[in-house]
């Protein structure tokens, strides 16, 4: 568990890109990691919300920065483990246990290593949304298993998931709201980068809503499709805009405020039909 092994799995010795727009230094936007503790250096500086990108680049350009937070060696040992069995293995063997960590650099610093590290694995659990579903198939066993639910918002995928999962995820949701409720649909995030697939994807969810509200189907829901009415034109002030056209660099994950900000979009679109409290980052 030692911050400092340079384990021979393969993810490091490699470059840690950033998806941070403002940073203009290449090696701001790009850094080799030799280890841990290297990563989690990146990851901690990334993540630390309250900081403009101006001295996040400052901190990344450092050759010898010692910024580290528990969350982000979270996320780095979460991210070693998923790549490495030998590591996940090790990890799940520490968790619950207090680590005395010795010096990671030859001069001192102002930092408990040993306590930064037990925090971490204790919050390995936590890093991820809490009931998220990883995929459609996990979603729609879910909509069998829990009471039945009066009011749905769905994000829909910015790539076409399983048709059988589909099909099943919709079933669930026809089934909470056969005999009234509120459904609102919603694209992900637009990308110029992805355009076809988020057009494609704006097709699917106007044909299942044209069925579900359909003459025949007796659906009692009130049914929002706030998908295809941007597939044409899409308004600045709508959800799938507020992150601009190119948000995030290829497909790294998009940054805490930008999933903020796309939530209160959605939050305030959605205000007249299903009340919500406003989003804010849980600390």
């Amino acid at each position: 568990m030692h911050l400092r092994r340079q384990c021979e799995c393969g993810l490091f010795g490699r470059m840690a890109h950033l998806a941070i727009l403002a940073l203009k230094h290449p090696l701001a936007r790009s850094k080799k990691v030799q280890d841990l503790l290297q990563l989690a250096n990146v990851a901690s500086i990334s993540e630390m919300e309250w900081w403009g990108d101006g001295r996040k680049e400052d901190e990344l350009r450092k050759k010898n920065s010692f910024h580290l937070t528990s969350y982000g060696l979270a996320l780095a040992i979460d991210a070693h483990r998923r790549r490495c069995h030998e590591y996940a293995e090790a990890v799940e063997e520490a968790k619950g246990k207090r680590y005395e960590h010795s010096a990671v650099f030859s001069w001192k610093i102002q930092l408990d290593v040993g306590e930064c590290l037990t925090t971490a694995l204790a919050m390995l659990d936590r890093i991820e949304l809490p009931g998220s579903a990883k995929n459609w198939s996990t979603l729609a066993k879910k909509f069998l298993s829990i009471p039945l639910v009066t009011s749905f918002i769905v994000v829909l995928p910015d790539r076409m998931p399983d048709s059988r999962a589909m099909r099943q995820t919709l079933i669930g949701l026809e089934r909470h709201l056969q005999c009234g409720g509120a459904l609102a649909f919603f694209p992900s995030p637009y990308e110029d980068s992805n355009e076809a697939e988020w057009k494609k994807m704006g097709e699917v969810c106007s044909e299942f809503v044209n069925y579900l509200t359909g003459p025949t189907r007796n659906f009692e829901a009130i049914v929002r499709d706030h998908y295809s009415d941007v597939l044409e034109k899409a308004p600045y002030t709508h959800p799938a805009l507020c992150l601009g056209a190119d948000p995030r660099f290829k497909r790294s994950p998009f940054m805490g405020r930008q999933i903020l900000l796309f939530l209160e979009k959605l939050r305030l679109t959605v205000d007249d039909l299903i009340k919500l409290c406003p989003f804010d980052f849980s600390s």
